[in-house]
């Protein structure tokens, strides 16, 4: 038996072995903190989630940023002036337009009693 499992545009055919074995290397992942964990109910209330998901997606982006510029720094001068050395500085800075509209954290304005 084969099941066939869809993404986008594209479609896998799986064996139960290679079913079994995609199972056994999430619960691998799970075990060593690979992955994140499931979430559950959450108790959080909403703005506070919402802040923390903007203050993990600045910290992403910064790094990610940081990385790509020492990436290009260690990068010889031909290089960078180079297709490829002007197309990654453009990525850069693309990253650093995202930092720059990312808000510093939702702001709650709580309903007006009627």
């Amino acid at each position: 038996m084969v099941t066939l499992l869809r993404y986008g545009n594209v479609t896998m055919a799986l064996t139960p072995a290679e079913k079994q074995a995609a199972y056994r290397e999430r619960q691998r992942q799970k075990a060593l903190g690979e992955l994140p964990a499931t979430p559950g109910a959450c108790n959080i209330p909403a703005t506070e989630r919402w802040n923390a998901a903007i203050k993990q997606a600045r910290s992403l982006l910064e790094q990610t940023r940081e990385e790509m510029q020492a990436y290009l720094d260690d990068r010889s001068d031909e290089w960078q002036e180079g297709d490829r050395g002007v197309a990654h500085a453009e990525h850069i800075e693309e990253i650093e337009t995202a930092l720059d509209n990312l808000p510093e954290h939702v702001k709650y304005a709580p309903p007006k009693p009627i």
